[in-house]
């Protein structure tokens, strides 16, 4: 084999191998797109507002608008992402333009990586909802939403891991937003988006899809699966 091609094989291959994971204090914090980039390391949806995870986490929750925080009384759209370290002490989520991948919500029809999770959303009766999915041992580490004023939800970024997912239709649940009531499977992190209507995965899961109303760009639901540390 050619210098160069094996010099790069052994980049490649030092990105996307896990390693082995430690436990430590599991961290939350949440950051607003609504108005801008929250903490975004590189341009993955261009001319857009991007909420993305540290290097390393990714997310576990998404809120919505609501009448107490910008005014909307009747719509859904993208605000805060909710972030974790995932109670490990190496980073677990390989980041960069090399592993990551952007799935679209805007296209007209699904976007996704992986099917094995089945239809976790299409049974919920609205004709244009469209969901979009990371891969199989990949979590979503960045949403995106228009800056044209409309706010709609655009993009979402997916990035490998280094736990086991349980990607099928018995070990995940679909979490739906409501314009009343937060859909929370754990209240960690406390009330990270005052007056929003927030979405959550349990502690102990990945979120690793998202669903939106294609004519209107809301929110319609998170996709949240079962993890557990890859032991290679």
């Amino acid at each position: 084999m050619e210098m160069w091609k094996l010099g790069a094989l052994m980049i490649l291959t030092a990105v996307v191998v896990p390693r082995t994971a430690s436990a430590t204090d599991q961290s939350f914090y949440p950051e607003t797109f609504f108005s801008g980039d929250a903490d975004v390391s590189r341009e993955w949806a261009f001319n857009q507002f991007k909420g993305e995870c540290h290097p390393g986490e990714a997310l576990l929750g998404l809120s919505s608008t609501s009448v107490s925080t910008e005014g909307f009384t009747t719509s859904l759209l993208p605000r805060t992402v909710l972030c974790s370290n995932m109670g490990v002490s190496e980073s677990y989520v390989y980041t960069g333009a090399e592993v990551e991948s952007t799935h679209s919500l805007t296209q007209g029809s699904d976007d996704r990586a992986d099917f094995a999770t089945g239809n976790w959303d299409h049974f919920s009766g609205l004709p244009d909802t469209v969901m979009a999915e990371c891969g199989f041992k990949e979590a979503v580490t960045g949403v995106a939403e228009a800056s044209d004023g409309s706010h709609k939800i655009t993009t979402i970024l997916c990035a490998p891991i280094a736990v086991q997912v349980d990607a099928n239709p018995s070990a995940c649940n679909t979490r739906f937003f409501s314009l009343t009531s937060d859909n929370r499977r754990s209240t960690s992190g406390g009330d990270w988006d005052p007056g929003a209507s927030k979405n959550q995965c349990g502690d102990t899961q990945i979120l690793k899809g998202v669903s939106a109303v294609l004519s209107t760009g809301e929110l319609h639901a998170i996709l949240c699966c079962s993890s557990q540390p890859d032991p290679s």
